[in-house]
């Protein structure tokens, strides 16, 4: 996942849920805003999934967007947001 963020960065929340609604990662360990404050520029992080059908749930805190999400996939692109596609949230479905 690359995240491309605004200068509020403390805005964002997101989770990847399983088909089954579970939540196998998050940007926090609880549903909370704050967990990229105080950062600079964009990120990306590795993760390892298990094969199969997910879906990622974005959320910004003030409603206004401002962070951009690419999901990649062994280098095939996955699922992009935009930071003026969504307000207060979107979500992206895709499969591994």
């Amino acid at each position: 996942i690359t995240l491309g963020f605004d200068e509020w960065r403390g805005e964002v929340y997101w989770r990847i849920k399983d088909a089954s609604g579970a939540t196998v990662w998050a940007s926090s360990p609880t549903p909370a805003y704050g967990a990229y404050a105080g950062f600079s520029g964009s990120l990306t992080t590795p993760q390892c999934l298990t094969s199969g059908d997910y879906t990622m749930e974005i959320f910004d805190q003030y409603g206004d967007g401002g962070t951009s999400y690419s999901i990649t996939g062994d280098g095939t692109p996955l699922g992009v947001v935009s930071a003026s596609d969504y307000a207060g949230s979107t979500s992206i479905s895709f499969s591994i």
